[in-house]
């Protein structure tokens, strides 16, 4: 891996296949043992702390895969549509109405409901303790950013 720029978050390339992954506090070799993708234009998102028995939370956007301390997650094509939106945009915020035009489409910038139901559902099933969210974070009246 050698690293490279994303302004202030920790991304490195994968020298053999040229895929980004943004790495924070995390063990590449470990990584790749529990088969996180490394696939050409793939990109990946480690959540983790070393020295930790669990790695934490894992969002591998090239397989489609999250995996919370070692076991994997199913999320809806809804949910998993808005996580890559925020992790594509790591530490920027997300309006509510970009994400709703491009999880929901076009005619669905207004429904801002549907948008907090659904990070709801996601932080219950990403953070640890979603009533005090870490990496999923609401910007009152603005939409969302995804802190790693």
């Amino acid at each position: 891996m050698s690293p490279a720029s994303s302004g202030s978050v920790p991304v490195a390339v994968d020298r053999e296949s040229g895929a980004q992954v943004l790495i924070v506090d995390a063990d590449v070799a470990l990584l790749r043992a529990l088969g996180v993708s490394m696939k050409a234009k793939g990109f990946a998102v480690i959540v983790a702390r070393r020295g930790e028995d669990a790695l934490g939370l894992i969002i591998d956007l090239a397989s489609k895969r999250v995996t919370r301390e070692g076991s994997g997650l199913h999320l809806t094509p809804k949910e998993w549509d808005t996580l890559e939106v925020l992790v594509r945009n790591p530490g920027k915020r997300v309006s509510q109405q970009q994400l709703l035009h491009e999880v929901w489409g076009p005619g669905y910038d207004t429904e801002t409901e549907y948008l907090r139901v659904l990070m709801a559902r996601v932080r219950r099933k990403l953070e640890s303790d979603p009533s005090r969210p870490r990496h999923f974070r609401t910007e009152p009246g603005m939409g969302y950013r995804f802190v790693p």
